[in-house]
């Protein structure tokens, strides 16, 4: 909104705004260079007029319902090795927090990126037999209610975690508007790892991982889990991926029908982590039986 929609829009009514606007605010990103960055904004800008006419019923027709996006975008499908995710978790251990402790979660957790960063305190249960981790809808990016269980090693890590002034777990203090905010050096917490990971490979005489980025650590976890035997349906849940329709509306009363199947299959991947950062022959590791 700061950057791209109010230096162009800023003194428009949102009913003056036309699909040719649009159109015209993505050409010119896509111009400097940056097509995907288009079409992650036209995906905003479909969101922020449907909910501005949900919400004042003055708005007649999303003006960015039909256009389409042009950037040519690639499917990724880089996962981690088992060595590579040791690689990853040692060197994580060399670098300043709260670069370790949130790249750990990653793996433990397989949450999105932006999820883990913004984890709140307030949505943390610690305590007893089954701690757990309760995203509400307006934090999820698939808009609804997650449930995350967590496993010993995760509640280890963020028990060790120091408390600083705020809501938010990760943080480095306050912004300008001298509110609380969560961490957002993506960029530069990550070329520092990837230097680590270099120093540490050559230490010790292994191959430098291929490139490789956060987003990764999700799929080679939810790639992990699979291996173990974690059903596809649970792993869904974990996810927290749509279903699709079939589920019609019972989606709503089973939503939390899955936590334990969740919380056996965070658990056992976590243990399994654990063996490999420990040097451990994973073949030790007991999969979970495949059940519904």
């Amino acid at each position: 909104l700061t950057n791209e929609l109010m230096p162009r829009w800023g003194r428009k009514r949102m009913e003056e705004i036309s699909r040719a606007d649009v159109i015209a605010l993505l050409e010119a990103i896509t111009e400097r260079g940056g097509p995907i960055m288009a079409n992650r904004i036209l995906v905003e800008v479909r969101v922020f007029f449907d909910w501005y006419a949900r919400t004042t019923g003055t708005l007649t027709a999303n003006p960015a319902a039909d256009v389409e996006a042009t950037g040519v975008e690639i499917t990724r499908d880089r996962t981690l090795s088992n060595d590579e995710l040791k690689l990853v978790w040692t060197a994580a251990d060399k670098l300043e927090w709260p670069v370790a402790p949130y790249v750990k979660l990653l793996i433990l957790t397989a949450q999105r990126r932006g999820e883990i960063i913004g984890m709140r305190w307030a949505d943390l249960d610690l305590d007893g037999a089954e701690p757990l981790w309760t995203l509400p809808r307006e934090l999820t990016k698939a808009n609804r209610l997650h449930t995350v269980p967590l496993s010993p090693q995760a509640v280890n890590i963020i028990r060790g975690l120091p408390r600083v002034e705020g809501p938010f777990v990760f943080s480095t203090g306050k912004g300008k508007d001298n509110k609380p905010r969560p961490i957002n050096n993506f960029s530069g917490d990550k070329r520092a790892l990837d230097r680590e990971i270099a120093k540490t490979a050559e230490d010790a005489g292994t191959d430098i991982p291929a490139p490789w980025t956060l987003h990764d650590l999700r799929r080679s976890a939810a790639t992990g889990m699979a291996g173990l035997n974690v059903a596809p349906h649970v792993l869904s849940r974990i996810l927290n991926h749509s279903l699709g329709k079939s589920e019609g509306t019972t989606s709503v009363y089973n939503r939390f029908e899955y936590l334990e199947k969740k919380r056996h299959a965070l658990n056992t991947w976590a243990a399994h982590v654990e063996r490999i950062i420990a040097g451990k022959p994973s073949g030790n590791v007991v999969a979970l039986q495949h059940t519904a």
